[in-house]
């Protein structure tokens, strides 16, 4: 069980990493949409950037909880079915 609980832990990590970089990126092109003058584009991907920094918040937020569960299963003792 812990074994699984830490992979998904780093899918989670992943994931998190994924959507800051993509935020990151979008918002760096809707800047430069912005200053072309393509506003309406611009908006847009400004909104998309930000569903992504959501994202990102709401797996850390996942990965938090996940944290805190796997943190009280090891307290428990061994694990002896991975045995």
């Amino acid at each position: 069980m812990r074994a699984e609980i830490l992979e998904l832990m780093r899918v989670i990590a992943a994931g998190i990493a994924a959507d800051e970089m993509l935020a990151a990126n979008i918002s760096e092109l809707s800047l430069k949409f912005r200053h072309i003058g393509k506003i309406d584009d611009a908006g847009m991907l400004h909104t998309l950037s930000e569903f992504h920094r959501y994202n990102a918040v709401r797996l850390r937020d996942e990965l938090a909880d996940l944290t805190d569960k796997y943190l009280m299963l090891c307290d428990d003792g061994p694990d002896l079915s991975e045995a």
